[in-house]
């Protein structure tokens, strides 16, 4: 058949060699089949139809496959035109011009192909048809597009309303996908081009390109993406790296670099993440796997990196992306004016820059010494000394209050505090809690204090505070002061209790009542320790709103219970003494008081740990009582003759008592001079400087 392009009906050259003809006069057609090998088509060589050729009225039409150099167009029904094809319902396959293999491939479209302009035009029947590039390993929901030949690219097009999706169908890419605007295929190289890409999700982050430009590579790799921004993970949104160069791998892996933002009051600062990967993470299958985000870099000294407004931070800054704050394994160092002895510590907590609270547990210094925080007392000199950060003295020194917890700054009043975490966060009363005032240069320490922890055979339990000045010269001891609230346990007859709190009752009706809510700042957390449940601590908060201090039963073990008595420690006697006369007493063998009393206490705790501890209550001007109890003795004397009498009445069995280890306390009755020496020794020994 000849080429006619003037005539009403426009038809191609077709020539077939061994055809089948088939005349259907009633429907006006002859259906052509070749029986040997291919039609040829058009004018220009390297045209075919495989199938049957039907020729009708309205021209030539096609059954069958139309192949030619560039591609393969199959339908059921092709229309020819002198050098066009066209088809409502047809696949095109688009070989990649080394003829190797198939560059694009899309099913149920209607369009047409037009030699002579050198372009093709199709859209999808359906909304649910895709193309597959198979070259890039990519497959795309976006239906129309047009093919310029003579350029060999295919540009296309989609609703403004509705971007396309695009998957990856690499195996090693757990069908990644993300949605574009527009999409642009270079077949020269082979590259895809997919612009309007506002954000890909990989693993558990989402990745916003630059310049919304993505390109796959041949074989289905992305383009490295420049100046990103990642944000992870993709429920919580806690982290955003800026400035990222993003490999994005698959659907469940990518890995970056880029700079992360830590800014805090003063310090506009960035950690650049050198090691940035999103990944499978855990146990379970290959497609059960949980996946996450991890990325790690590294701060040098010189950098000045600022972990709060007054700690330099030098190591490694790790981020997991389901986690709000970063974690911070390297070193640390206090800017602080009135802090001397600044030192590198080891550090290894995760920090939250909106509120930092840096976790100092098990710290050391560069050389690998352990460092301490706290009051401590020396084994060697007998002083007590505030310790931060810092070797202690020597490692057998004893504990005081130990706050190796965590830190946290106070800017607006330029103060550290140490110690239990949640005391220092403020979420409890209980713990210890150290804190220094970078203003002055001075350190107060609370909670349960360990003192008279050598003691045999009696207890005491101390809760309050203790103070120093940090700054001194070397060559000067500290000078620490402090306000206890003592829980004392003895063991005495209960015939000689009996005696005694009779008279001190009878004795101070007329005494002073002790008063506690004017003062809760120290109440509040000395009581909180004295008491174990919670529901009874916060009856116990009301009940010191009242000016009531009542332990519960269960935690009243004590024989005397001391309120608030401020103390300080003596160097020399290697004792914290009473600083007061007059003193509250809470209560006495379980059972509320609630008296101001002439009282005088020793809490001596030397360096052998031959703990003694010595007490004297004074309820009226004629009636006293003292106890000092050392080395497994209890020395007793009372200005009561009938308490006195009863006590050297008593049996051996009574005392000199068997204790569980086998060794023996004794009650030993004193002579009343050893209770007005001790009175001096007190009244001396808080006076020296």
């Amino acid at each position: 058949m000849e080429e006619d392009r003037k005539g009403a009906v426009k038809v191609p050259q077709a020539k077939g060699e061994n055809v089948s003809v088939n005349w259907l006069p009633f429907k006006d057609s002859m259906y052509v089949e070749s029986m040997a090998k291919n039609f040829e088509l058009f004018k220009a060589a390297g045209y075919s139809h495989k199938g049957t050729l039907i020729l009708t009225p309205s021209g030539l039409k096609g059954r069958g496959v139309f192949e030619w150099t560039e591609g393969k167009l199959t339908s059921k029904l092709i229309s020819y035109g002198p050098f066009q094809a066209s088809a409502d319902t047809a696949d095109l396959e688009i070989k990649s011009l080394d003829g190797t293999g198939i560059a694009f491939d899309s099913r149920n479209i209607d369009g047409e192909l037009d030699f002579d302009a050198q372009n093709g035009a199709f859209k999808a029947n359906s909304e649910s048809a895709n193309t597959t590039l198979p070259l890039d390993q990519y497959r795309t929901s976006m239906n129309e597009f047009t093919w310029d030949m003579r350029k060999k690219t295919i540009e296309f097009e989609s609703d403004p309303n509705k971007p396309g999706n695009f998957v990856s169908i690499a195996p090693d890419q757990d069908t990644l996908s993300f949605t574009g605007q527009t999409a642009f295929y270079d077949m020269k190289t082979n590259y895809l081009n997919i612009g309007g890409v506002k954000v890909i999700k990989s693993a558990d982050a989402y990745v916003y390109p630059d310049t919304t430009d993505i390109i796959i590579e041949p074989g289905g790799k992305m383009k490295q993406l420049e100046n990103a921004r990642i944000v992870a993970d993709t429920v919580n949104k806690y982290h955003t790296i800026n400035r990222a160069t993003v490999d994005i791998l698959g659907k469940k892996l990518y890995k970056a670099t880029g700079f992360y933002e830590y800014n805090i009051f003063g310090y506009n600062q960035e950690v650049f993440f050198n090691n940035i990967i999103g990944e499978r993470r855990g146990g379970g299958t290959m497609s059960t796997k949980n996946v996450l985000t991890s990325a790690s870099g590294d701060i040098a000294p010189e950098d000045s990196f600022h972990m709060d407004v007054r700690t330099l931070f030098k190591g490694k800054i790790i981020l997991k992306a389901n986690q709000r704050n970063l974690r911070f394994e390297g070193y640390a160092k206090i800017e602080a004016d009135k802090l001397p002895n600044k030192h590198w510590f080891s550090i290894y907590s995760e920090v939250d820059r909106t509120d930092p609270i840096i976790r100092i547990v098990n710290a050391k210094n560069e050389e690998g010494d352990p460092l301490v925080t706290g009051f401590y007392l020396s084994r060697e000199f007998g002083e007590m000394y505030p310790r931060i950060l810092l070797p202690a003295y020597a490692r057998v020194d004893r504990a005081i209050l130990n706050c190796t917890g965590v830190f946290k700054y106070d800017a607006k009043n330029d103060r550290f505090t140490y110690g239990d975490s949640s005391k220092v966060a403020g979420i409890t009363m209980r713990g210890p809690k150290m804190t220094f005032d970078n203003r002055v240069g001075t350190v107060q320490g609370e909670g349960l204090l360990n003192i008279g922890s050598g003691l045999k055979y009696m207890k005491v339990t101390a809760a309050g505070r203790v103070k120093s000045d940090y700054n001194k010269p070397d060559s000067v001891f500290h000078t620490v002061t402090g306000e206890f609230m003592s829980g004392i346990e003895m063991t005495i007859p209960k015939s000689l209790i009996d005696i005694m709190v009779n008279d001190i009752r009878a004795s101070s009706f007329d005494a002073q009542p002790a008063i506690y809510n004017t003062n809760p700042t120290f109440y509040q957390p000395a009581v909180s320790e004295l008491i174990s449940d919670e529901k009874d601590r916060q009856e116990a908060m009301a009940n010191l709103q009242n000016n009531l201090v009542v332990l519960p039963k269960k935690d009243n073990k004590y024989l005397f219970v001391l309120g608030r008595h401020p103390v300080i420690w003596n160097d020399e006697y290697q004792s914290f003494l009473s600083l007061e006369d007059k003193n509250p007493v809470v209560a006495i063998n379980g059972e509320p008081f609630g008296k101001t009393l002439t009282v005088y206490v020793e809490y001596k705790m030397p360096g052998n740990e031959d703990d003694r501890f010595y007490i004297y209550i004074k309820p009226s001007a004629d009636l006293w009582y003292f106890f000092g109890y050392q080395a497994g003795a209890m020395n007793v004397v009372s200005s009561s003759t009938r308490f006195n009498d009863a006590m050297v009445g008593l049996k051996s069995k009574e005392t000199q008592i068997k204790m569980p280890d086998g060794e023996t306390y004794e009650i030993v009755p004193a002579n009343p001079s050893l209770a007005d020496a001790f009175v001096n020794r007190v009244k001396a020994g808080r006076k020296k400087e």
